[in-house]
């Protein structure tokens, strides 16, 4: 027996085989039923929690892919959302656009954006339309859009034309205080920012912050009543540089109605010929 023993725990596997052909034996000695429990038992503990994890894992898989479709239907309906937004924003645009344009008293020639001057900061300089000569442009034509005066026809083409904006340097135009109707000249801010200059307006006159600024239809090209701003600033402290006038003049900065960063649609005003 110490034998026995001695082999068996010298040779460990020898041990496990020996209680497999054991427990064989005894199963196959056991009744029907009994060995029908037995199984069940064995099942229970060893093969059941790799089934049940199978199991698990399968319904995970089966959520990671219904999420998948949900997140592709949230995108394309978010994508659809969108595009009904952007419709109804152009919608929206067109109408005021009609009504805009039927509300103007001159000819009025469409026309929409195609670039920006390269060589200049956005809104600084001048932009490409898409009417010419062609279509009934010619040069120093006012351009507007739904908010304000945006500048003049510049250059003209066949079919493209350049439009200086109010920003650009070289740019000024008559300009009065629709409250007060005092008189000045608009002119680009030289700092930094969309801004614009009323210049030539004299100490004591009657210009308050929060006044609109329209066009004086002084010159020739521009017509009364065009709005270009608000006045957002009223200061004391230079002489003029636009006229040989001495004395010293306010310094009134203006807030542009026109946004030059975003112009899309815009209108040129033949002058000459009204409705």
């Amino acid at each position: 027996m110490n034998k026995i023993s001695f082999v068996v725990t010298k040779n460990p596997n020898l041990l496990y085989l020996t209680t497999c052909v054991l427990l064989s034996l005894l199963l196959l000695a056991l009744p029907g039923e009994v060995k029908s429990d037995f199984s069940a038992f064995i099942f229970r503990f060893t093969y059941a929690p790799f089934y049940a994890l199978s199991h698990q894992i399968k319904q995970l898989q089966g959520v990671y892919q219904e999420n998948k479709k949900l997140q592709q239907k949230v995108m394309e309906l978010t994508l659809e959302n969108s595009e009904l937004k952007e419709e109804h924003l152009e919608n929206s645009r067109l109408r005021a656009l009609l009504e805009f344009r039927s509300e103007l008293e001159y000819q009025v020639i469409p026309a929409e954006v195609v670039a920006a001057e390269p060589n200049r900061p956005l809104g600084r300089g001048s932009i490409l339309i898409n009417k010419g000569k062609e279509e009934g442009i010619k040069r120093n034509m006012p351009v507007l859009n739904l908010y304000g005066l945006v500048g003049k026809i510049e250059e003209v083409y066949p079919h493209r034309s350049t439009v200086q904006l109010m920003l650009d340097p070289d740019f000024r135009v008559s300009a009065l205080d629709q409250r007060s109707r005092v008189f000045g000249i608009i002119k680009p801010h030289p700092g930094p920012g969309l801004l614009l200059n009323l210049d030539n307006v004299p100490l004591g006159e009657d210009v308050q912050i929060g006044d609109e600024v329209i066009s004086a239809g002084l010159g020739g090209i521009f017509p009364a009543g065009l709005k270009i701003g608000i006045i957002s600033n009223v200061g004391e402290g230079s002489l003029s540089k636009t006229t040989g006038y001495s004395g010293v003049f306010q310094e009134i900065e203006v807030i542009p109605s026109v946004y030059f960063n975003s112009l899309e649609e815009l209108f040129a005003l033949n002058i000459d010929v009204k409705r």
